[in-house]
């Protein structure tokens, strides 16, 4: 799955935030976890799991996410979370809206 090398970094708890798009696809389903917070588990390449609690949902702008919540997403710069969505997307469009979807170890 293209999405691997963030499960690492769910695992270790360096990353307590993902973004997806397009954002009404992902919307639609998570915006729920806004009332009602969901579990779900993360598996890293080596085995290891955990389980992490959804606990909110918002549709912002990427370049938003970028310049405001890298580290939430993982990420040690604006730089690094930029080239990593270019890997996993393609292309990086800071005008393009995304679900971000907040979580926490538990």
């Amino acid at each position: 799955m293209k999405f691997d090398l963030t499960y690492d970094l769910i695992v270790d708890g360096h990353k307590t935030l993902t973004s997806r798009a397009p954002y009404d696809k992902w919307y639609s389903w998570y915006k729920g976890i806004n009332v009602k917070p969901k579990y779900a588990n993360a598996e890293a390449e080596d085995g290891r799991t955990c389980k992490i609690l959804l606990i909110g949902c918002n549709v912002l702008q990427l370049g938003y996410v970028a310049q405001n919540k890298y580290w939430e997403e993982g990420f040690s710069s604006i730089d690094s979370f930029v080239q990593a969505w270019i890997k996993l997307h393609g292309r990086y469009d800071e005008k393009l809206y995304v679900c971000s979807i907040e979580f926490k170890k538990v």
